[in-house]
């Protein structure tokens, strides 16, 4: 099977799904490398951007601990004063994202419905493309506590926001949209897997950072596949992006959740778990399966 370089694919998937993109900020917080790689993913996230999600200033958060003894995140007002509404129902935006969707869907592959379908359920090995095939539940048993952890913070935050902008997600929203996978019936915006995926990429590479340019790559091709499959418009996958950048970035600031980070590394990452090298990783991430 020919493998296609990484930038190249990347940015086939940007032409593809924008052609006649526009000048949009960018949501995402910057990747480790200046690869390019990293390059092209960055300007693909850039096209998902949408109202209320454009770069901005942001005041340092007051945090306190969502439970006893949890990591401290930001409450759920200082969420809402930083993401904004998506697009109004009936507007030139929604229209937007909704032509998106069904370029993308109009395109998709058997392989690519069929990934959207594996990567429903994420945890923090969906990510174990970019380590190896020893990447699972029963060898990194602290590693998937860890991230249930931070699974639910996202969760708590996401679900706040989902009910406060009650947007309906792309299926509903124009009949033309398959639904090419089922998920919990619930509100599109913003976009849970988006939030985790960043969240849970960027604790990722504060593991190991030789590899943080292939969780990269997995998270965007998660985010690309919520798309697809009809479960979220592009402009969700922004807001999610953004609300997990703010999550990551208040986490970075409690010294408990870097006490218990050292402690997850010290006892299942050292040394890094990899079998594949970066390079090797972004390879095989990018190859169709």
């Amino acid at each position: 099977m020919k493998h296609l370089n990484p930038a190249v694919f990347f940015r086939r998937q940007t032409v593809r799904l924008f052609p006649r993109a526009g000048r949009i900020s960018n949501p995402v917080g910057r990747s480790s490398s200046r690869a390019p790689l990293v390059a092209s993913v960055l300007i693909a996230a850039a096209l998902f951007a949408g109202p209320g999600c454009a770069s901005q200033g942001f005041s340092k958060p007051v945090a306190r601990p969502v439970a006893a003894g949890a990591w401290a995140v930001p409450d759920e007002a200082f969420f809402l004063s930083r993401i904004g509404p998506p697009p109004a129902q009936g507007s030139a935006a929604e229209r937007r994202d909704i032509d998106r969707v069904l370029a993308l869907q109009k395109r998709a592959t058997p392989q690519e419905i069929a990934a959207a379908q594996r990567t429903l359920n994420l945890t923090v090995f969906t990510f174990a493309k970019a380590i190896g095939p020893d990447f699972n539940p029963e060898r990194f048993p602290q590693t998937g506590t860890f991230f249930r952890r931070l699974n639910a913070i996202v969760g708590k935050t996401n679900d706040v926001l989902k009910a406060h902008f009650k947007r309906p997600h792309p299926f509903e929203a124009d009949p033309r949209i398959r639904r090419f996978v089922v998920a919990p019936a619930l509100y599109s915006y913003p976009s849970y897997h988006a939030a985790r995926c960043v969240v849970f990429w960027r604790t990722l590479a504060q593991l190991d950072h030789h590899a943080a340019d292939a969780f990269h790559s997995i998270a965007f091709k998660v985010e690309h596949e919520r798309v697809l499959a009809g479960e979220h418009f592009p402009t969700d996958i922004a807001a999610g992006r953004l609300e997990g950048r703010l999550i990551f970035e208040a986490l970075e600031r409690d010294p408990s959740f870097h006490a218990d980070l050292e402690r997850l590394k010290r006892s299942e990452w050292t040394p890094a778990p990899r079998t594949r090298s970066p390079k090797e990783a972004v390879n095989f991430i990018a190859a169709p399966h």
